[in-house]
C-alpha cells in the first residue's frame, strides 16, 4: 500500500511528462473540478453530503495569489472519487463551522450521519 503523498509535479516527473499541462489536464478533465465548480461554488463554497463518512480530514492550503481555503475529506476516499466532501474559502474557524452546518442542515447531512 503507497504511503507517501505525491504531488501532481512529482508524478509528471517520474512519467517524464511536462507537469504544468498534466496539472492543468488533472484539473480540468480528470478531477471534475469544472463540473462541480460551475455547479456548487455559485454560492461560494462546495459541499457534498454523499462524501461524508466516520473518518474525516479537516485540511487547508494556499491555491493561488495568497487566497488559502479550507478543504473537508473523507479518509475512505483515499483521494479518489468521493473524496472532497467541502471545500470552503478561509481558514476562520467560526466561519467555517458555520457553512458547514449551513450545508449539513441544507442537505439533511446532519439526520443521515447521526452529526
Amino acid at each position: 500500500m503507497e504511503t507517501t503523498a505525491l504531488s501532481i509535479k512529482q508524478i509528471a516527473q517520474m512519467y517524464c511528462v511536462n507537469g504544468k499541462h498534466f496539472a492543468d489536464l488533472y484539473r480540468n478533465k480528470i478531477s471534475g473540478y469544472a463540473d462541480w465548480c460551475e455547479q456548487e461554488l455559485g454560492c461560494g463554497f462546495y459541499f457534498n453530503a454523499d462524501n461524508i463518512g466516520p473518518y474525516m480530514s479537516l485540511d487547508e492550503t494556499c491555491l493561488s495569489n495568497g487566497e488559502v481555503w479550507t478543504f473537508l475529506t473523507n479518509k475512505d476516499g483515499h483521494g479518489g472519487k468521493g473524496t472532497l466532501a467541502a471545500a470552503i474559502p478561509g481558514t476562520k474557524s467560526d466561519e467555517i463551522i458555520s457553512i458547514l452546518i449551513g450545508a449539513m442542515e441544507k442537505s439533511g447531512a446532519s439526520r443521515k450521519h447521526g452529526a
